[in-house]
């Protein structure tokens, strides 16, 4: 599993969020993009985790 290029593919698809009509992006779906485009589950998984821990406003110990 390539993290570096996981990482930059997340933040593509955050990109694309922001620049939709909604204006926004789910972790979660993301995840499920990364787990479907890598077919790997652990990458999807990695994804939310990464996302989770640099982008995430809940407080320590909510994300699981």
């Amino acid at each position: 599993m390539n993290t570096y290029s996981i990482e930059n593919r997340i933040e593509e698809l955050m990109e694309e969020g922001r620049q939709s009509k909604l204006r926004g992006w789910s972790a979660r779906e993301i995840s499920k993009r990364i787990t479907s485009e890598w077919r790997d589950e652990k990458a999807g998984a990695w994804a939310f985790r990464f996302i989770a821990h640099n982008y995430s406003t809940a407080k320590e110990g909510e994300i699981k």
